[in-house]
């Protein structure tokens, strides 16, 4: 698949506005310097918000918010169906 972010936008603001009742079912993986193997795992219900090119998210209540540019996302999973919904292509 190539990446695409107007793509990457579209299926954050379909979980986010269709399926809140559902957000710990998906997983975002995305790029992130310091973690093991440089990457990070977030449930939705992290994410605060959506924007054009970026998401935002909080780990709790107390963190800052962190933004995640959507070129460092590497999957978004529906852990309920066990689906890759996209996945970048390396």
């Amino acid at each position: 698949m190539v990446f695409m972010k107007g793509e990457i936008r579209e299926i954050l603001n379909k979980i986010k506005w269709t399926k809140p009742t559902e957000y710990k079912d998906y997983l975002i993986i995305f790029t992130h310097r310091g973690y093991p193997n440089d990457k990070k795992e977030i449930k939705f219900d992290k994410i605060v918000g959506v924007k054009s090119s970026y998401f935002l998210y909080k780990e709790n209540e107390s963190s800052e918010i962190t933004h995640i540019p959507f070129h460092r996302i590497l999957e978004i999973i529906d852990l309920k169906n066990d689906k890759i919904l996209w996945k970048k292509r390396t």
